[in-house]
């Protein structure tokens, strides 16, 4: 409950979906249903707009897409929890990871559990492929191998990136543990189609030959700064707390402390470090391989629960043992309980007192209004058109209505002829632009005189111009 509840509180007191990414992925779970998917790039999202699709044919994906990203966080802490738990033998710890991982904040710049994208979509089965690899390989279990290798190609279907990112710390594990690969040699070759299966998904999407799909799929995978709709850099502390750092960096030194702690721990140690080199080589050359750095620094935060979880344990069962050696007497319980208690409501504090505290950067926005989504939902019924709108709210134009927008804010259209179209005053030039993108309807929030026949005028006013 406590999880579904911070990452659902964004959105007290607004239905609707927050981020355009969110708004994209419903136009094209919805596209699908009607054989409109766009190509290229996000065809290899099919797999998280299959999902979506289905659930269209349940609910209204616009009105219950509020409730997907806690639902689903819920669904990674459970996952999380179940796995942490096995891995480490401690309730208590699994219990811990779940709280960091709770305390991951969310933004418009990195996303996060705030909304529900591919990259959020894919969380619990990243650490889930991570499990098994780690598990199969120490233990010899060909099953769990299997199974990661099933999660993971599930993942190049849904969200490719969420495989490559952890590219580099699979390796180096595999390698340190070469023993076991060696034993497994035949069996660890078949994770090969991991690659063939994303490379036969990227050349059909892309449409390239085949000569053609492997020079572009390996300079795709070299990615530049630009990647992200908004291109800025977070801050540390903007996406993990300060406690949960030091958390983990206290759980890191325990591990590496104890032998059979460093091999029981090597591949979620390796899983921090990697991303680290690849946020230095991004610093140093440009350039981010294999998964891009707004993405990495998601991946990097996911992967600090677990450290931070133990780090915690570690140093209270530190405190409770020191306590032992030093305080004697009829209230040393009392005192340790009540020493305890407090360093656990101090670092709960300073885990999630900035949970909210969002930079003006990268602040929540609404595209649209109850206004927008009623006439929206009114011209639903109506033949279909090409409606001008802001390009905000025209994102939630094809998720509502099916209708087709001029231009939204990122993903579709011309949103330079949706911006000149309001920013202009004179009837000609509007006209012009009307004609031009072949528009029949007009949806503003301000009253507009140019002749046209209003058709609506509930807040927000309708024009028919064709």
């Amino acid at each position: 409950m406590v999880v579904f509840g911070l990452v659902y509180s964004p959105h007290f007191g607004y239905p609707y979906p927050f981020h355009i990414d969110e708004w994209h992925q419903i136009t094209e779970a919805l596209r699908l249903g009607s054989g409109q998917s766009s190509p290229g790039f996000f065809g290899a999202e099919l797999g998280f707009h299959l999902v979506l699709f289905g659930m269209s044919k349940i609910f209204n994906l616009v009105l219950v897409y509020q409730y997907l990203p806690a639902i689903w966080a819920v669904i990674t802490a459970l996952v999380l929890f179940w796995l942490v738990r096995r891995k480490t033998g401690n309730y208590f710890v699994a219990l811990l990871a779940v709280i960091f991982f709770a305390s991951i904040k969310s933004d418009v710049n990195i996303t996060g559990l705030w909304f529900l994208t591919p990259l959020s979509f894919s969380l619990p089965f990243i650490y889930l492929y991570f499990y098994l690899y780690d598990g199969g390989l120490q233990k010899q279990k060909r099953g769990l191998l299997l199974g990661s290798l099933g999660v993971m190609i599930f993942l190049v279907f849904t969200h490719a990136i969420s495989v490559l990112f952890a590219l580099p710390a699979l390796i180096i594990f595999s390698a340190i543990n070469f023993k076991s690969v060696r034993g497994q040699w035949k069996f660890i070759a078949a994770f090969s189609w991991v690659f063939l299966a994303g490379f036969i998904f990227f050349k059909y999407f892309s449409g390239y030959g085949w000569l053609s799909a492997v020079s572009s799929l390996a300079s795709s995978l070299m990615f530049k700064p630009g990647f992200g709709v908004v291109e800025n850099f977070n801050y540390p502390t903007e996406f993990y707390s300060l406690a949960g750092y030091l958390f983990a960096l206290a759980g890191a030194i325990f591990i590496l402390a104890d032998r059979d702690r460093r091999n029981k721990y090597s591949l979620f140690l390796l899983w921090p470090v990697s991303l680290l080199l690849s946020f230095l080589v991004f610093y140093l050359f440009g350039i981010s391989p294999l998964s891009p750095f707004q993405r990495n620094l998601y991946y990097f935060a996911i992967s600090l629960p677990l450290l931070s979880a133990v780090g915690f344990y570690f140093v209270v069962r530190l405190m409770v043992s020191t306590g032992a050696d030093y305080l004697k007497g009829d209230h040393a319980d009392l005192i340790k309980l009540g020493t305890v208690s407090v360093f656990v409501a101090i670092s709960l504090f300073a885990t999630f007192r900035s949970y909210y505290a969002l930079s003006s950067r990268f602040d929540l926005y609404r595209t649209i209004d109850s206004d927008d989504y009623r006439v929206l939902k009114i011209m639903s019924k109506m033949p279909k058109a090409k409606i001008m709108a802001t390009p905000a709210v025209s994102e939630a134009v094809f998720p509502v209505s099916g209708d087709e927008a001029v231009g939204t804010m990122f993903f579709y259209g011309n949103r330079v002829k949706a911006e000149e179209f309001f920013a202009t005053t004179s009837c000609p030039g509007r006209k012009l632009i009307l004609t031009g993108e072949n528009v029949d309807y007009v949806l503003s929030k301000n009253e507009i005189s140019c002749g046209w026949k209003r058709v609506y005028d509930d807040n927000d006013f309708v024009y028919r111009v064709k």
